[in-house]
């Protein structure tokens, strides 16, 4: 009984992190309204954790090339975050191991932790600290959860448990703009504009990965980080700023939600899902600070609000895939 209680622990753990992290500080006492999706928790069959030392070593060091190609690739190319982690998803998406089939999706998950800005790593042990707990949540994690968007990115912003416990602080928009002389082709927007370009972008990300998963067979990785790296390659080439520059974070982010399978969301959850994300994301992206896997988290608290909302409406219970 206590091996099947694991996994909701450390899920719950890491959203309770986000929403005591991230969304107390913009919403205060009305964060609690977060604590609602996640009683979709209840709507899934959890695996009990079955311990093999070779995979849970393997799962480690997978997460950590992940996470080291990933800040290796801002670091020494000056990419941005997006377009590493992205880059990174797309590249190993293509390679299949028989005895690990888990093997690009840890590595997906490890470059999510990867776009943690560099001020949070001011030592070594640090990233280590990252890598193993990174690596860790995912093994434990493996077997449950699966068809819902955002996990892997939940997982790495569990990995950033040490980050948020040392606090170091800046804000996102500097964290993008810092030492950056760029273009606003679209100027200044109204808060108001600027939120409805956000829906379009998220629905449209969602959309296309949840399509190129689901019904055309590419698989969450490949739907998720392809489409997300043509997206990145602009903003790369040219530097811009304004809403223009938040384009592909937001895409990015929004294709999490579009990871999701069908037979855990279906079509009109899934919308409902990308809007929330949209919403939310609009609130409390300044706050971010440079987390690795905040995009995850709100993807994968958005879901669970779509799938809460599809059980309200809807009495067939949702069965989830042995696969992510």
């Amino acid at each position: 009984m206590f091996r099947k209680t694991i996994p909701i622990v450390l899920f719950g753990g890491i959203h309770l992190m986000f929403l005591l992290g991230i969304v107390f500080n913009i919403f205060g006492l009305l964060s609690v309204l977060g604590f609602v999706p996640l009683s979709a928790y209840i709507f899934f069959k959890y695996t009990p954790v079955k311990f093999n030392f070779k995979e849970y070593l393997f799962t480690l060091i997978l997460f950590g090339v992940g996470y080291v190609l990933t800040t290796q690739a801002i670091d020494v190319f000056s990419v941005t975050s997006v377009y590493a982690s992205a880059l990174v998803g797309a590249v190993f998406s293509f390679f299949h191991l028989k005895y690990f089939p888990l093997f690009s999706s840890v590595i997906y998950s490890g470059s999510f932790a990867g776009m943690v800005s560099d001020f949070h790593i001011e030592e070594i042990y640090v990233e280590c600290l990252i890598i193993i707990l990174g690596g860790n949540l995912f093994y434990f994690l493996k077997d449950n959860f699966n068809g819902l968007g955002g996990k892997l990115g939940s997982i790495g912003f569990g990995a950033m448990l040490f980050p948020v416990i040392l606090g170091r602080e800046k804000s996102f928009l500097n964290e993008v703009f810092d030492e950056c002389i760029s273009i606003n082709p679209i100027g200044e927007l109204s808060s108001n504009k600027t939120l409805l370009f956000i829906v379009i972008t998220s629905l449209f990300g969602t959309i296309l990965t949840y399509w190129l998963n689901n019904k055309k067979g590419y698989g969450p990785i490949k739907a998720s980080a392809i489409p997300a790296f043509i997206v990145a390659i602009p903003l790369q080439l040219i530097p811009i700023s304004g809403f223009m520059a938040l384009v592909p974070v937001v895409f990015f982010g929004a294709s999490f939600v579009g990871m999701s399978n069908d037979k855990t969301l279906g079509w009109f959850p899934i919308v409902v899902s990308s809007l929330f994300y949209a919403v939310l994301f609009h609130f409390i992206h300044p706050h971010f600070n440079g987390y690795g896997g905040s995009l995850g988290a709100t993807a994968c608290l958005s879901c669970l609000f779509g799938l809460l909302l599809q059980k309200t409406f809807q009495r067939k219970s949702v069965r989830i895939q042995s696969k992510p």
